[in-house]
């Protein structure tokens, strides 16, 4: 099941994008002199496009929802495949659950996409009040076709949407009688929860990103339209990488061109690209309204899902480099 990668995903990154009615996504990719190319669109592969939800991708597989039917599913923009999951598991009577985030990760020593759901349960009286709310997460196993629960034990809130770096998942989360939050950490390969002290700032409110395969956490302060970053990093213990400031931009959403290029989302749902080096920024004419960016690096793969194959791909048009603001 090992991924067979055709592209470099270096210079590549797939847009989620909603233009109602229709949610699809983009592949675009940097050429030299930072231009930006639109290569193609790809269609969910559902009927209709009413109440599909996208949740992440990884190793070339997108993973997303159609609430239609209720129905996670697995896709493969390279094979035209997709794959319909079983469902989650049953929670007993009186407990509602609600998923919160979801990840894909290839585990190579298992060689086996595994996606996780951090999932919030509610459970209620016969009125439907809300007794008491718990945290776990469900992790499905592409070989085993089959999804197990793990309790998030000791925990009395989690925060998402957080990251997953190497196989790791992040996330904001409390623990059960502290006031002071810290980060939930879940190997989907190990399937162990831990937990980790965030780094010492003062801005308010922070992200979870990946930075050059580390953990980071962007701290960031408002003024009007004008924002500063904090970039912590964690690689043995925190450090604060850089410090930065923009305008006119909602949280950062990822890294491009090994850290030198910053993707924000603008208060408008456009896609934003912050030149650290030059400290300029850029806007590219793609727009998401009015649901956030899910913005990801993409590979192609073979890895074969025994699923349908409907996806729709549209051909390649170029934008002109973006322009500056």
């Amino acid at each position: 099941m090992q991924p067979s990668t055709a592209k470099d995903i270096r210079n590549k990154l797939f847009v989620c994008r909603m233009i109602r009615p229709k949610l699809y996504f983009t592949a675009i990719s940097l050429e030299e002199d930072n231009f930006f190319l639109t290569e193609y669109n790809i269609y969910p592969p559902f009927p209709s496009q009413k109440g599909f939800v996208f949740y992440c991708s990884c190793e070339g597989l997108f993973c997303f929802e159609n609430e239609d039917e209720r129905e996670i599913v697995l896709s493969n923009p390279t094979t035209n495949e997709f794959k319909i999951l079983p469902k989650l598991p049953e929670l007993p009577r009186g407990v509602s659950n609600y998923s919160m985030s979801a990840q894909i990760w290839f585990d190579h020593k298992s060689e086996d996409y595994k996606v996780m759901f951090l999932v919030m349960a509610d459970f209620e009286d016969e009125e439907g009040d809300c007794l008491d709310v718990s945290f776990q997460i469900h992790l499905y196993s592409l070989k085993a076709n089959s999804w197990k629960r793990i309790p998030c034990t000791g925990f009395s809130y989690c925060a998402p949407p957080g990251a997953c770096i190497n196989g790791v998942f992040y996330c904001e989360a409390y623990r059960e009688g502290e006031s002071t939050p810290v980060i939930l950490s879940f190997d989907l390969s190990t399937e162990t929860i831990s937990s980790l002290p965030l780094p010492d700032f003062s801005k308010h409110p922070f992200f979870i990103r990946e930075y050059n395969g580390l953990l980071s956490i962007f701290a960031c302060s408002r003024c009007g339209i004008d924002y500063s970053f904090e970039l912590w990093v964690m690689n043995e213990s925190w450090a604060r990488e850089s410090i930065f400031h923009t305008c006119g931009v909602c949280g950062p959403l990822s890294f491009w061109k090994r850290g030198e290029l910053l993707c924000f989302q603008s208060f408008n749902h456009e896609l934003l690209v912050f030149d650290r080096v030059t400290g300029k920024l850029k806007h590219l004419d793609i727009c998401s309204t009015p649901h956030r960016i899910d913005l990801f690096p993409f590979v192609e793969t073979t890895v074969q899902l025994k699923g349908g194959s409907d996806q729709v791909v549209e051909s390649s048009v170029q934008l002109k480099g973006g322009s500056e603001l």
